[in-house]
């Protein structure tokens, strides 16, 4: 698996040691391959994972060629060899992990993860057991997402949640939201972030009214984070989304030595 891949941190006193450069590696881009769908037509604010200031490390886009977002909500099984393309596109870059620009690249998670040679996390999904584990056996998590019809059981299983889990998990999904929801599902191109703003604080506070053993939140859909912190806000829970799954899986990809005063 790690065949001439080196970890570590490159600094003065360790740069005339020797290096390799893995096969196939033509440049050293980033630390996470980024998945895309070529036709999507919706704002990228500061948080959404296609927006390059959301990250505090470099990453590599990579659109899979012809994929359409139905296709890939349903998890038809005739998309995977483009994905697989795309993913081998990635590698020449030299990226450390895949991710994927919609959550529901996840109905592939543990297909890839079993076939490259790099960690995979293409949902934020994935992280469920981990919130679960910190929270009381009695509570909940709420799981907000762009198109609740296509968070299935399939896509959770694909994902590695646990039944356990699964049967803690109340769902909702902001697909009739008239603002978010449409616009990301419809491709609308544009939204009022004011009133985007006011979706998600009415859903989340109606949640925690209607669920009062809800622990903790979880937002499925990329082009959700910038919202987290209004989530957070009007909840008074801990809320978890993609960048904040992203950004634990780097720290494992890059690690550098501590320093300070003793």
């Amino acid at each position: 698996m790690q065949n001439h891949r080196q970890y570590g941190f490159l600094s003065e006193n360790n740069d005339s040691d020797i290096i390799f450069q893995k096969e196939g590696q033509v440049c050293s881009a980033g630390v996470l391959g980024i998945l895309s769908i070529e036709d999507m037509y919706i704002p990228i604010l500061p948080g959404n994972v296609m927006n390059g200031f959301t990250y505090n490390y470099p990453v590599q886009i990579q659109f899979v060629k012809g994929l359409k977002s139905a296709d890939l909500f349903a998890g038809k099984e005739e998309v995977y060899p483009r994905i697989l393309d795309a993913v081998k596109e990635l590698q020449k870059y030299g990226v450390r992990a895949i991710t994927g620009a919609c959550g529901f690249f996840g109905n592939f998670q543990s297909k890839l993860a079993a076939e490259v040679d790099i960690p995979v996390a293409l949902s934020s999904l994935i992280s469920l057991p981990w919130i679960a584990a910190m929270l009381k056996p009695n509570e909940k998590i709420a799981v907000l997402t762009a198109n609740g019809a296509s968070c299935t059981e399939k896509l959770l299983k694909s994902c590695m949640v646990p039944d356990a889990v699964i049967e803690r998990l109340i769902i909702k999904g902001m697909e009739f939201y008239p603002q978010f929801g449409e616009t990301i599902i419809h491709n609308k191109g544009g939204f009022d972030n004011a009133k985007v703003k006011e979706e998600f604080i009415n859903l989340s506070s109606s949640l925690v009214k209607e669920h009062h053993d809800i622990g903790a939140f979880l937002l499925e859909c990329t082009e959700m984070p910038p919202y987290a912190h209004l989530v957070q806000a009007v909840t008074q829970r801990p809320v978890y989304d993609f960048i904040s799954m992203l950004n634990w899986v780097a720290s494992g990809l890059c690690r550098k030595p501590f320093t300070g005063w003793m």
